[in-house]
Order: structure tokens, then sequence, then C-alpha cells
């Protein structure tokens, strides 16, 4: 049968196999690059070919600032039945926001997909997040209480995904809900807390993870430099940072002149929710200075990090396949340097997630990132996760980086 769909798949136009092989369940994020070829050798009765990233094919030109990134798509494939429990519990979350939305008590409350073990057996779940929001001055609290939440929520929910043959729902999943504390990762400096011991340098050109400032000189707030992307509205190399962070017009970093400035926020580029709840919090810096595809120097001075250069962006595939699991991120902040931890909870349709890794205020706007060897180049290949924005000393929140170039059309 895999071989007649494949067959089929070779014979129709583009509009037609777009169409069909999402009702076999692929993505949207896969549909923008899946061609026909890419499908050729996949038992799609069996499998489903998922997005892991969109990798450099001219990084050279890139790293020179001299043409736009040209990406290839690389995939692989998961079990239908892999694939079932993963979207319908996506699915699932996605019903949950709608109803919390239409009972008026979606502030500070949201929805998305964990793991939990049930009778010795793991399985995907809903998780319910009220957000508390410890602000400087004062804690926001969302107003439904858990029991509230709980009184309003059924205690499991079903999920569906695919079309037609292709059409899979799975029953019982299980709504779960959780109160976290959360604070935005950015920060007041002054001479008793300022940015750590790492990426308060001077760079030119401005790479990921390096110190940001924004207000007066007598005042300066911070946070941390994300990734530099190509911006398709101005045709140049820009930089994104969390929305929070961009809270001025101008942008500085440090210099050993007086000309501090790098930038400015570029007009309806940028998105403050004002709360650490699951969102979408990203920002792009209009820059009048270049920017480089590498991160700020490991060893903390005005060094970049050689043996790391930023390839491309891992796919929301990867990430939501990969929910509660031992898969790795890494984080760069300003104040905390170079964390690591695993991926947690995936918020699909808040473009937001957890990972296990620590950060402290100044880090808004950091990378997450993976990271792969390049035996043949000698050097670690990057893929921008997300951008960094809230958490707490056990965990770190992000938006995805696959939305914000969406949102902003930029390419890492």
């Amino acid at each position: 049968m895999a071989d007649c769909i494949n067959q089929k798949l070779r014979r129709m136009g583009r509009r037609r196999f777009l169409s069909t092989v999402a009702g076999l369940g692929v993505s949207g994020a896969a549909l923008n690059f899946l061609t026909k070829d890419a499908v050729a050798s996949v038992d799609l009765d069996d499998e489903v070919p998922r997005l892991s990233k969109l990798r450099h094919t001219n990084h050279e030109a890139v790293l020179r600032r001299e043409e736009k990134p040209q990406r290839e798509p690389i995939f692989y494939t998961i079990p239908r039945d892999e694939w079932a429990v993963v979207e319908t519990a996506h699915d699932a979350a996605a019903q949950v926001n709608s109803l919390l939305e239409a009972e008026g008590a979606s502030d500070g409350v949201t929805a998305g997909v964990t793991t939990v073990t049930r009778g010795h057996h793991s399985q995907k779940a809903v998780i319910v997040k009220r957000t508390v929001n410890r602000g400087e001055e004062e804690t926001i609290e969302p107003t439904p209480s858990k029991e509230k939440l709980r009184g309003m929520l059924p205690d499991t929910i079903s999920g569906t995904a695919g079309d037609g043959n292709y059409r899979r729902t799975i029953d019982g999943i299980p709504i779960t809900i959780e109160t976290e504390q959360l604070s935005l990762s950015s920060q007041t400096q002054d001479t008793s807390s300022g940015p750590g011991n790492y990426y308060n340098h001077e760079y030119r050109p401005v790479p990921g993870g390096s110190v940001l400032q924004w207000g007066d000189a007598a005042s300066f707030q911070y946070g941390s430099g994300g990734t530099p992307v190509h911006d398709g509205s101005n045709n140049d190399y820009n930089l994104v940072t969390a929305g929070h962070v961009i809270k001025d017009e101008d942008m500085y970093q440090p210099a050993t002149d007086d000309d501090q400035h790098i930038g400015s926020r570029m007009d309806d580029k940028h998105d403050d929710p004002g709360t650490p709840e699951p969102a979408f919090d990203a920002g792009v810096i209009d820059l009048d200075t270049d920017t480089y595809h590498q991160f700020a120097g490991a060893s903390g001075d005005d060094t970049y990090w050689d043996d790391v250069h930023i390839f491309g962006i891992v796919g929301r595939d990867e990430l939501v396949d990969n929910e509660n699991s031992d898969y790795s991120l890494r984080r760069r902040g300003a104040r905390t340097g170079m964390e690591s931890g695993t991926l947690n909870e995936v918020y699909d349709d808040h473009h937001a997630f957890d990972t296990s890794a620590d950060e402290d205020d100044g880090d808004s706007g950091g990378p997450h990132f993976m990271r792969e060897y390049n035996s043949g180049l000698g050097i670690y290949e990057a893929y921008i996760a997300g951008i960094h924005y809230a958490g707490n000393t056990k965990m770190s929140r992000a938006t995805m980086m696959s939305a914000i170039e969406s949102e902003y059309s930029v390419a890492v």
C-alpha cells in the first residue's frame, strides 16, 4: 500500500501533493520544505516525515555577511503510532486552551503538553500552567484558582490528528494543573548587580549571547543578545532578542569609546507581554553595526566562541517530539553565561517551551540551542531552538525560533 501511495504522490501537482501529505499527518512546519523526493523512500503507512532543522548551505557567505542564508531542510521519520501520541496530545492542549478562553480564564493560564507516569506507564498529558508573576514591585496571580480550574475542566480529554484512513483519535488524555512562579529575566544594572563575569564586554561585530543595554547612561538596564538574523524587510543582518528587552527605541552594547549605540527597535517588531506565562516574547533590533553568526567568547573576554558557528534553527517537530525527554539544549545569557538542561513542557499554541536549565535576571534574550560536531570543518554547528525570556532557579522558558522567523520574516 505504501508503494501505491508514493506512486500517487509522484503524479500529483504541488498543491494537491501538499494537501495529501498534510492529511497523512505531516506538520505545517515540515510541509513548507517537503518535496516528493523527500518522501519517495518513506513507508507512509508506518512512518511520518518530521522537520529536524534548517541548515545553511552557504555558511561561509553568511559568516561574511555577503549573502542571505540559503538553507536545506533536514528530515527524520517517526513511527505513525508515536506520531499519533504526540499530535493528539497537542490537539487536546489546543482544545483546553479554547475552553479556558471561552470561560474567560486564559489570563496567566495556558495549556501545553507534558509526560506523566500512571501505574508504572508514562503517557502524554495536557498540563495547565497557572503562572504567578514575581515582579519587582508586586506579585501578580491569575484570577482562577487551581480549584476553580479543576472545576471547569474535565479530568481527561480526547485528541485527534490526521485525516481519512490516517485519522487517529486517542481518548483519556489526562489534564493536570500546576501553579508556577516565574519572572521575566531582565534586570536594572547597578554597582552591586550588573552583568556576570562572562559577557559584559565590547563585541564588534555583535554576536549572540552578549550583553544588551537600554535606558540612559545612569541607569542602564540589561538583557542578552540572541542570534543574528537576516531581515527580509531591509535585506540586512539584524539581531533577535526577547521582546521585553527592547523597551527603549535605542539599544546599546559596551564599547571602549563613548559610542555604545548599536541600533534601534524596529517598527512593529516588538511584543512585550509583560508577564512570563507561556507566550510569544521576541523582538528584532535594527543594527547600525555588524553582527556575527557566532557566540560571545566562552572565556569571558572580548573574543568569539570560534569553534561554534550558528548554522540554522531547530524545527518545531524536533521540539514537540522530544518533550520531557533527555533531549539536551544549551542556553547562554549575559548574567549566568553557559547553562544546559533537558527539554521539558512544550506549549505549541503559544510557541514556547521550557528546559531544566538554570537562569537569572539579565539572561532574557539569550539563545537556547543545540550543537553537533562537524568533523570535516572541525567546528560545532549550532542550531537555535528559541529565545529566552523567563524562568526561575529550576527552569528556563523560551519562544520557539521557528515562530520568531515566521512572525518577523527573518532567517537565522
